[in-house]
């Protein structure tokens, strides 16, 4: 090096050390050297977790590297993408810390790709800000809630459904997520099955997935469009799995939706799930 040269050291600047989950974690490298390998790794799994990773190997811009801005030359991801480490994990064989939180996503960072991590820290994905009141649903629909965000006038809504989990778990999560990002969010469980010992969450819902009554979606439209506070004429559904399925069936019979969200949905609507009855499909038309 030159006489009176100074090399600066690497600064990582990761904007905020909780995000919400979904959103792209902003991560940079200031002085960064010629290539640099960030790893992220995150507990993930429905009833088993595993240990998932990604990585991306970036060649730097003139000491700069933004991963929101620059396209890594190898990983598990490719092209620009701001959530990139986060889509791409993919499942390892190593063991998950007793009590390891999926929220918490580990990030290391090797400067020069040489094996040895010369950065790391922890980033949370939150489910929500918390920035959201809770209000009471009419007792025709059992188990229902609903979320408005602070400081929104009127705000759309959506209409959350889980999954063949029943209750209402899974709209909690996704209602969470939407009124942090300031929709109003009514949690719509449409059944309530008993697993193994357990009583159902809702015992005025049905157990099993046997004539489930879509109308309950035309109820809780017609409940929200006697609210001041929502905006009921901009109107989403949102399901998943079989939430989706009674989604996309609502949305072809009841008027007033103007979206639907469907995640992992099927083309027939499947019956008889949870009773030792003949399963039928019946084609989903909308």
């Amino acid at each position: 090096m030159a006489p009176g040269c100074v090399t600066l050291s690497p600064n990582v600047i990761i904007e905020s050390q909780t995000n919400l989950s979904g959103d792209p974690v902003n991560i940079r490298i200031e002085n960064a050297p010629e290539t640099v390998r960030i790893t992220a790794e995150r507990a993930w799994g429905w009833q088993t977790k595993a240990l998932h990773r990604s990585t991306a190997l970036f060649q730097s811009n003139s000491g700069l590297i933004d991963v929101g801005e620059l396209a890594p030359i190898s990983g598990t991801y490719s092209g620009v993408a701001p959530a990139g480490l986060f889509w791409s994990m993919q499942a390892t064989e190593d063991a998950v810390s007793e009590g390891q939180s999926s929220d918490i996503v580990n990030i290391a960072v090797d400067f020069r790709d040489d094996g040895i991590i010369d950065f790391s820290t922890k980033v949370t994905l939150a489910s929500g800000n918390g920035n959201y009141e809770q209000v009471d649903v009419m007792p025709e629909l059992p188990g229902a809630f609903l979320y408005i965000p602070n400081g929104i006038e009127r705000p759309p809504v959506i209409i959350a459904m889980g999954g063949s989990e029943g209750g209402d778990r899974s709209a909690r999560q996704s209602g969470a997520k939407f009124a942090s990002r300031g929709y109003a969010v009514l949690g719509l469980p449409y059944y309530s099955p008993a697993y193994g010992s357990s009583a159902p969450q809702f015992p005025d819902l049905p157990q099993t997935f046997v004539d489930i009554p879509v109308d309950k979606i035309e109820i809780a439209r017609d409940w929200l469009r006697q609210r001041d506070d929502v905006d009921a004429s901009r109107l989403a559904l949102y399901g998943i799995s079989k939430g989706a399925e009674v989604a996309l069936i609502a949305a072809s019979k009841i008027e007033g939706i103007g979206a639907v969200i469907a995640i992992v949905p099927s083309d027939q609507l499947l019956a008889s799930q949870g009773e030792a009855s003949p399963c039928r499909s019946y084609p989903i038309t909308i």
